[in-house]
């Protein structure tokens, strides 16, 4: 089965923001494949990890077999399964966390001075953690998000209540 989007496709946002958190050149298979289980869709690099909670497209593993600005093809893996690894943990609602932001807004469209402040706010709140964060994976992140960390070995995680979408992002510690 193929999953293809155009740009003006309901849901094309939502596959694209998990296809981004893709790495397409890794030998790890399962960092160039979306995963869907149960409605959820998920990406990773292996350093930032995205989902969407709210997909309805049938569960499987998914190649990405075309990523443009206005179009998306993904392609079902058969005959074998995919080695992925268990992400539930990332997202442990047991863990005790700390609201870092809340309403945080990440905006994509032309907003240059607002894509520096915000880097800079949470490059701020994060020196005092010893933790350093790749700002390059916060440009896959549009709307807003409550921001969350637990410790300093764990991932920063965003959540978009009203896009059913989040996000972890794996800090460096210095």
């Amino acid at each position: 089965m193929n999953i293809e989007l155009k740009v003006n496709h309901a849901t094309f946002n939502e596959v694209k923001f998990c296809v981004n958190a893709l790495d397409l050149k890794s030998d790890k298979e399962y960092r160039t494949v979306i995963k869907i289980d149960k409605g959820v869709m998920t990406g990773t690099d292996n350093c930032r990890l995205h989902q969407w909670l709210e997909c309805n497209y049938l569960d499987g593993y998914y190649k990405v077999f075309k990523n443009t600005k206005i179009m998306m093809i993904l392609t079902e893996i058969t005959g074998h399964e995919v080695d992925y690894p268990d992400l539930k943990p990332v997202f442990q609602e047991d863990k005790k966390h700390s609201l870092m932001f809340s309403n945080f807004i990440f905006e994509t469209e032309g907003k240059e001075n607002l894509r520096v402040l915000r880097h800079a706010i949470i490059t701020r709140d994060m020196l005092d953690k010893n933790r350093a964060l790749n700002f390059n994976y916060l440009d896959a992140l549009d709307g807003v998000f409550d921001v969350y960390y637990y410790e300093k070995s764990s991932p920063i995680i965003f959540i978009n209540k009203e896009k059913a979408i989040r996000a972890a992002i794996m800090p460096a510690a210095f």
